[in-house]
């Protein structure tokens, strides 16, 4: 009975001193990427699919972690090489595995897409109908 006592008891004691390696092992796995910055506002972080939580300040975020920016709120992502990403229009963004400033720009919001084609239209339409005015008609 003894010698089943003394077995348990070191299966025990190796199982507690296991935990922290996997727990470390977990941390790796995750591929953290980034620190996150509240900023003003309600910010909320999704860590592996989980519910969305309130962050802390420099909480590091990982590949494929969401970020929930409510209205009037604002939030920065750094990345690991120093490049950094604002959000601060209203929505959930995935955290990608690096830092993309054209593409996060780009796809902060669609009604952002509709002001740039508008706008890219009317300096073409502009300056388009400008060289036209002088042409001379078409003969034939």
């Amino acid at each position: 009975m003894m010698k089943f006592m003394a077995s348990a008891a070191a299966g025990l004691l190796m199982t507690a001193l296991a935990l922290p390696a996997l727990a470390q092992t977990d941390a790796d796995a995750r591929d953290e990427v980034a620190s996150l910055r509240p900023g003003e506002g309600v910010i909320m972080l999704s860590i592996e699919q989980g519910p969305f939580n309130t962050p802390t300040q420099q909480q590091r975020v990982a590949t494929g972690d969401r970020l929930m920016v409510a209205k009037d709120s604002a939030a920065t992502v750094v990345y690991d090489d120093g490049c950094e990403i604002k959000y601060d229009e209203a929505g959930v963004y995935e955290i990608e595995p690096d830092c993309k400033v054209v593409g996060a720009w780009w796809g902060q919001s669609d009604a952002g897409m509709r002001t740039l084609a508008i706008a890219g239209g009317a300096v073409l339409g502009g300056v388009a109908g400008y060289h036209l005015k002088d042409c001379p008609p078409v003969s034939r």
